[in-house]
Formats: structure tokens, C-alpha cells, sequence
């Protein structure tokens, strides 16, 4: 009976000696080893982190400094658009103080010159281009008033010689503003190919298309320098 006491005391003692082995096995802190795959998870999820935290402050930055320059940017096309318009109405001003050489005639910061011969179209258009200048180009119904009020038959520079029906300014640009007389242009005869601009009552149905061979005088145009063509007879 004692023996069997002595035994179970023994037993009892070693297995508290395991358990208090085990237990300082256990110390705080210390924790089962993770596995190799659990501790790989572990170090991309914080590098993901790091990364998101990378990126985000970059789009910060990346937003602050476009807004910036946007800003600057709007200042500064704002600053030219300023200087455009100065330089704009400093141009109208030089137009409007411009003085017309001898024998020109002002009109709308332009000077006219009017032929003292006739000639035709041709003729009239390369007398023009000695001076510098093209036959009258019409873009105002204003600046068609002030022909009218010339009293005489002018050439203009328009033709279509070189298309039929499409009529185009010397200076190659489309006709875009017209003042053509009731039912013309006609190309009566198959041989009018070249724009006057006749004396008539309303200023705004004038033109007319005519062979160019005809004689008339003429009113040269050069950027600010017109050059008109007319005949005696209205």
C-alpha cells in the first residue's frame, strides 16, 4: 500500500516536472513557429501597404503640383491675351493715324487709289501689282457704298477665269460677301469672266460680270492700299 503511495507520488512528481518543462517553453513573447508560406504572406501584405502609401503620396504631390502649374498657366495666357489686345488696338490705332500718299483717297483706315486711265481687267489688275497692290477686294457693304459713291464703273478684283461659275478675289480667298446685280452673274455669251462694279441706286445689287477685255478704270488694293478701275460712262 505504501509502495503503491510512493509510486504515484513519483509518477505524479514527473509529470509535473513535464508540464512545468513545457510551460517554460512557453515563455510570454514566445509563440508556435509560423510557417514559411504564413511569414512570405505576412511581408508582401506590408510591402503592398508600403506600396499604396508610396503611390497615394505621389498622387497627392502629382495633383498639388498640376493644380499649380494650371494655375500658372491660366495666368499666363491670360497675361498674353492681354498683350494681343493691346497690340490689336495699337495696330486699328496705326491704321486710323496712317496718311494716304499723294493722290489716294482715305476710307476705314484704307487708302483707295482711282485710275485716271481705262484698261482692261488684265491690264488694270497688273498696273495693280506694280503699285504693290490688287484691284479692290469688297468685304463691307460699307466699303461697296463708298465705290458706289465714286460715280463710275470700276473694275473689281474677282473672276472666274479659271473655274467657270466660281468666283474667287485675286488674292485667292472665296467670295463669302455679295453684290451682285438681280440675275447676275449670267456669263451672257459665254465670255464674262470678269467683275465690275457699276453706278446704281442701291449700293448692295451693283456687280456685274462682264468680258474681262472691256475697258474700264481701276481701283488698286494692298493691304491697306486699294486700287480701283472705272469707265467715264456710268
Amino acid at each position: 500500500m505504501d509502495e503503491n503511495i510512493d509510486v504515484n507520488a513519483d509518477n505524479t512528481k514527473i509529470h509535473s516536472n513535464k508540464t512545468e518543462e513545457k510551460a517554460s517553453s512557453w515563455s510570454p513573447g514566445t509563440g508556435p513557429k509560423e510557417s514559411p508560406g504564413k511569414r512570405l504572406y505576412r511581408r508582401a501584405s506590408v510591402c503592398l501597404g508600403l506600396l499604396c502609401v508610396l503611390l497615394l503620396t505621389a498622387l497627392i504631390v502629382l495633383s498639388l503640383y498640376y493644380k499649380t502649374s494650371a494655375e500658372d498657366t491660366e495666368v499666363q495666357l491670360n497675361g498674353l491675351k492681354g498683350e494681343r489686345d493691346q497690340l490689336k488696338n495699337y495696330y486699328h490705332y496705326c491704321l486710323a493715324k496712317q496718311i494716304c500718299p499723294q493722290g489716294w483717297v482715305d476710307f476705314s483706315s484704307r487708302c483707295y487709289y482711282i485710275s485716271c486711265q481705262q484698261k482692261n481687267w488684265f491690264e488694270s489688275q497688273q498696273d495693280c501689282k506694280q503699285r504693290g497692290a490688287d484691284l479692290a477686294i469688297i468685304n463691307s457693304g460699307e466699303e461697296q457704298e463708298f465705290i458706289n459713291n465714286l460715280n463710275k464703273r470700276i473694275w473689281i478684283g474677282l473672276t472666274d477665269t479659271d473655274k467657270e461659275g466660281s468666283w474667287n478675289w485675286v488674292d485667292g480667298t472665296n467670295l463669302t460677301i455679295r453684290f451682285w446685280k438681280q440675275n447676275e452673274p449670267n456669263d451672257a455669251g459665254g465670255k464674262e469672266d470678269c467683275a465690275e462694279s457699276a453706278v446704281e441706286f442701291n449700293p448692295q445689287m451693283i456687280w456685274n460680270d462682264i468680258p474681262c477685255e472691256l475697258q474700264r478704270y481701276w481701283n488698286i488694293q494692298n493691304h491697306n492700299l486699294c486700287c480701283t478701275a472705272t469707265n467715264l460712262q456710268p
